[in-house]
């Protein structure tokens, strides 16, 4: 009887182990998969600008950076011609009015008719984060008008063309509308975009509807629904107006 009492305790002891043990690795897999879905670096979007057609002017962008200190340090770390490689320091627009943890980067890279490949670098308490686009870098020329990252949607004015809807080719049913107030948001109502064309296989590119009223007093921002999620471009919070 002894004996056997002590085969119970030894195999509790070791079950209460391997639950222990389960758990601790149950947290390291939980604490990667948020590590890896909150970047400490990300592009929201870069855009080409400029006058017209191939003729642009220059390369201009986003990004996203999260608060991990008072001083930053952001940089654009690119090459147009994929041998020289240079570095533009990102300038500070204001905290994320959509996710608090980030702070909002912006560049103008001035490329005359020039591709670019870049990649985003940022430095803060002694470390260094980048966004290589998962080792490939990102890469941008005519007719390429439009990188998304972080931003599923964004709305977007290229080459003296009016502003265009990108969003990221999720799935193939997807809905896009605008909302848009008179009366600063005291009331709304929402308008369908329509399906323009595809960018490329990732982006696809939808018009604004040209029903929206005209005047100062008009905002609007865009609804992007696939999959089951709504994604909204709100221009970072400052909304977008129809003249």
């Amino acid at each position: 009887m002894k004996n056997v009492k002590k085969v119970i305790k030894m195999v509790s002891s070791m079950m209460l182990c391997c639950l222990l043990v389960a758990n601790i690795f149950s947290s390291h897999a939980n604490a990667a998969v948020t590590s890896e879905a909150e970047p400490n670096v990300q592009l929201y979007y870069a855009q080409l600008s400029g006058p017209g057609e191939a003729a642009y002017d220059s390369y201009l962008g986003y990004v996203a950076v999260k608060n991990l200190g008072f001083d930053k340090n952001v940089v654009i770390h690119y090459t147009k011609d994929g041998q020289t490689w240079n570095d533009f320091t990102a300038a500070y627009v204001k905290a994320d009015p959509n996710d608090s943890q980030y702070d909002i980067y912006s560049f103008n890279i001035l490329a005359p008719s020039s591709p670019i490949t870049f990649a985003v670098k940022y430095q803060v308490n002694g470390q260094t984060y980048w966004d290589n686009n998962n080792g490939a870098n990102y890469h941008m020329e005519y007719p390429n008008l439009v990188v998304l990252g972080k931003s599923v949607v964004k709305t977007v004015k290229i080459i003296n063309n009016p502003s265009i809807i990108y969003v990221k080719n999720l799935a193939y049913q997807k809905t896009v509308k605008i909302r848009y107030t008179t009366n600063n948001w005291n009331s709304y109502q929402d308008v369908d975009s329509k399906f323009y064309k595809a960018a490329n296989e990732n982006i696809d590119e939808w018009n604004i509807p040209q029903n929206i009223p005209t005047g100062a007093e008009v905002k609007y921002e865009v609804l992007y629904s696939v999959n089951g999620i709504t994604y909204i471009d709100n221009n970072f919070g400052d909304y977008y107006t129809n003249w």
